[in-house]
């Protein structure tokens, strides 16, 4: 995705220069002389505001597809940090955050945005606050538009 240092999304940026063009062509076309029938400069609006639409549909219908790998955390008994990946696989910008973590689990950083990158988040258990022996536990990764992934979380030991 380009970055726009004004912080506008280039989607609509995009959707401004599609509908903004037809409405300068006439300009151009008088400073140079140009004689256009105006049957001609009809096809010439419906062919822009056809594009308009459909850029305006690729907006609307953008898919966000969070990925979380690996799905399940194996902690063995001298393992006390491992790490996950949140991707998206879709379009657009996934806004997402860690939920229901259990209290003798870290998770670093607990939220974040991700786009066409990877985040990598780092998942620390601290074996004081746990009783001893085997547990299992998960924790929720929940993307803006309510998309979630469970990671469970398996401790020995």
């Amino acid at each position: 995705m380009l970055h726009c240092p004004l912080s506008v999304n280039p989607n609509v940026l995009g959707l401004f220069a599609t509908l903004l063009i037809p409405l300068l062509l006439p300009l151009f076309t008088r400073k140079y002389g140009l004689r256009i029938p105006a049957r001609k400069w009809a096809v010439w609006y419906v062919f822009w505001f056809v594009l308009a639409g459909l850029i305006i549909v690729q907006i609307m219908t953008m898919k966000h597809i969070l990925s979380v790998e690996p799905r399940l955390l194996d902690f063995g008994a001298g393992q006390s940090e491992m790490a996950i990946v949140i991707a998206n696989n879709g379009t657009g910008t996934i806004k997402w955050m860690i939920q229901d973590n259990p209290s003798w689990l870290t998770v670093t950083p607990s939220s974040g945005l991700v786009s066409t990158d990877k985040d990598t988040v780092k998942v620390t258990l601290d074996r004081s606050r746990i009783p001893s022996g085997n547990l299992t536990a998960e924790f929720f990764v929940v993307g803006k538009r309510k998309e979630n992934a469970t990671v469970e979380v398996r401790v020995f030991g």
